[in-house]
């Protein structure tokens, strides 16, 4: 059983993530936070397997979040972001944070039509870390 603690400030993909993945009879998803500063106690609190853990976010971002939660205990965390071109410097910083990989969003516009991609691919790589 993988537990798993979700983070995201986005209602819409918080939502469907935690459908999706709450399905899923070898996951268990222990916690769910809205803002780093959640992620990082959250984290200290249930000790989850994986994280998935969104960059832009109120309070404290994922990268800052993500900083924290390798120098407290350390998890295996999965990025989510729907940044795109410019979020390049963001990946590829998580990923030297010692992320377990990283994964784009779809934007709100979109999110109806691609979900069931992120949904699978997260999937994926919740199983694998």
């Amino acid at each position: 059983m993988v537990k798993l603690l979700i983070v995201d400030d986005q209602k819409i993909l918080l939502d469907a993530l935690t459908n999706a993945l709450g399905k899923e009879k070898d996951i268990e998803i222990v916690a769910i936070a809205k803002n780093g500063k959640e992620a990082v106690e959250l984290n200290l609190k249930h000790s989850p397997d994986v994280i998935t853990l969104d960059i832009e976010m109120p309070i404290m971002n994922g990268l800052e979040a993500l900083k924290e939660i390798m120098k407290t205990k350390p998890t295996k965390v999965i990025m989510l972001s729907s940044l795109t071109v410019e979020g390049a410097r963001e990946t590829i910083k998580s990923l030297e944070l010692k992320a377990f990989d990283f994964l784009s969003k779809p934007d709100e516009k979109s999110i109806s039509l691609n979900i069931k991609k992120v949904e699978e691919e997260l999937l994926e790589l919740v199983r694998t870390a």
